[in-house]
């Protein structure tokens, strides 16, 4: 690591990254790791009420949780060539607005354009809002596309509403995948806002809604605990190519103090 100045950091070689598309994907003992050479910096506004949050750079190979090599990125997608992906993308922070966007590119292999924004509040009376919208944009790039033995293009729309008060956090959240393909996450887990602990609900045609409940019991001497519920409800695939689906989580945390 490389700092130039107050505000930015130049990345060299081997390193976890966490981005919406290229992460860790840490749900087992290891995560995914990058070989990437990457620029990050920060740039806080006069008056303090805006924040700059950049980045760009080239991530050549990935090595995935339960693997012992490197790869490269290409490779990894499922295209038997030797492409790195480049990214660039931006955070812009005020008081109760986030909005951003990332582009991850691969030549010959895949496009990849993800937004985000949120909105949040707290009301007087204690309770808190977040309003989340996002969306993706997925094509085939070059000639060859050789991920998918032809051209692709899909998209993903979805939206989310959190209200929390006290120890209680209520969610709702909808997304609608367009038709013809469904969606990729080759480097990374999925960052829908219905994708939960087994299904993602991303595949072509589909349309999928959650309603999650979680509660911290600290209020009742038990610091750490917490418990959460959901259920993800998807439908509208082709018969043809699916049925519709149901999952239902619990969750029981337990994370000691000290």
């Amino acid at each position: 690591e490389f700092k130039l100045g107050e505000e930015a950091l130049v990345d060299l070689y081997r390193k976890d990254l966490n981005t919406p598309y290229i992460n860790r994907n840490d749900n087992r003992m290891t995560p995914n790791t990058f070989e990437n050479y990457t620029l990050i910096g920060s740039h806080a506004f006069e008056g303090g009420g805006v924040e700059l949050r950049y980045g760009a750079g080239w991530v050549t190979k990935i090595k995935e949780r339960n693997s012992e090599h490197f790869v490269p990125m290409s490779e990894d997608a499922g295209a038997p060539v030797d492409r790195g992906v480049g990214i660039a993308g931006f955070n812009l922070k005020t008081k109760n607005v986030t909005f951003g966007a990332i582009e991850y590119y691969s030549s010959d292999v895949i496009n990849i354009v993800y937004s985000e924004a949120k909105y949040a509040t707290t009301l007087p009376s204690g309770l808190g809002l977040l309003g989340s919208v996002q969306f993706t944009d997925q094509r085939s790039t070059g000639s060859d596309e050789l991920t998918a033995g032809d051209s692709f293009a899909v998209n993903q729309v979805g939206v989310k509403f959190d209200v929390s008060y006290a120890n209680a956090l209520a969610s709702l959240g909808y997304t609608s995948t367009t038709t013809g393909s469904n969606m990729r996450s080759p480097w990374s887990s999925y960052p829908g806002y219905t994708s939960v602990q087994v299904e993602d609900f991303n595949r072509a045609d589909e349309q999928a809604s959650l309603v999650k409940v979680t509660y911290d019991f600290k209020r009742f001497g038990l610091a750490g605990v917490t418990a959460s519920g959901l259920w993800v409800h998807g439908w509208g695939v082709d018969p043809d190519v699916g049925q519709n689906e149901d999952e239902y989580d619990f969750d029981l945390q337990w994370r000691p103090q000290g």
